[in-house]
């Protein structure tokens, strides 16, 4: 909801041309802001989109809507492709398509993947399922990194469970991954691993194990 942004943030987003005045611009974007958290009036909304198209020219490419996500996921990105960096070895880097896919969609929200040994961009579907993996960690972490970084409030995400994917890596990966957990789990959150990976077993000294018994599931914890 675009009551979720801050009135700094609006002007960023939606910068004001001339012949809109400074006390009217400031008005509209506040009475935006102002409105019920069930979500902005149609008449605002327009005002707002208005405000937007005549400013980046974009004659309705992208929805207004979309436009403030897509400034939000170009921070996701910068966050994730930190830690991206580091578990591709410098490989790749994720990057925000800025042309739809196809012709009958709009572009918003999509990526790329920039792979450094080719020097080219392209479909993070082409990625395997180990870099997959890595990348879904990367934009997971990113976003938490982006939440707690511009929610109003103080956000605090203090847990974080993975489930599954590091059974489509290799050791090497999986070591790497481990560091970077390691490293958010020596920041006080707490870091939760769903596998049946034997390293991951080695390597993590608190676990509850599951095992299945005649009678049903059983869970013992190990410290």
């Amino acid at each position: 909801s675009i009551c979720d942004y801050n009135l700094d943030f609006l002007k960023e987003v939606i910068p004001r041309y001339d012949n809109f005045p400074e006390e009217e611009y400031e008005k509209t974007l506040q009475n935006a802001l102002d409105e019920p958290r069930k979500g902005v009036s149609y008449k605002l909304q327009k005002v707002l989109e208005a405000l937007y198209r005549k400013e980046k020219k974009t004659e309705g490419k992208v929805d207004f809507e979309t436009y403030v996500q897509g400034v939000y996921f170009e921070l996701v990105l910068q966050a994730a492709n930190q830690r991206l960096q580091v578990l591709s070895e410098g490989r790749y880097s994720l990057r925000h398509r800025e042309e739809a896919s196809n012709r009958r969609s709009q572009a918003g929200l999509e990526m790329l993947v920039f792979d450094r040994d080719t020097g080219k961009e392209r479909d993070v579907k082409s990625l395997s399922g180990g870099e997959t993996f890595l990348a879904s960690l990367s934009m997971a972490l990113g976003f938490s990194d982006v939440i707690q970084a511009q929610a109003a409030g103080g956000v605090s995400i203090d847990a974080m469970f993975i489930d599954e994917g590091f059974g489509s890596l290799d050791e090497e990966k999986v070591q790497k991954a481990l560091e970077v957990l390691g490293k958010l789990a020596s920041d006080d959150r707490l870091i939760g691993v769903i596998s049946h990976v034997d390293q991951l077993k080695e390597a993590i000294e608190r676990q509850i194990v599951v095992e299945s018994t005649p009678s049903g599931s059983r869970a013992t914890l190990h410290c």
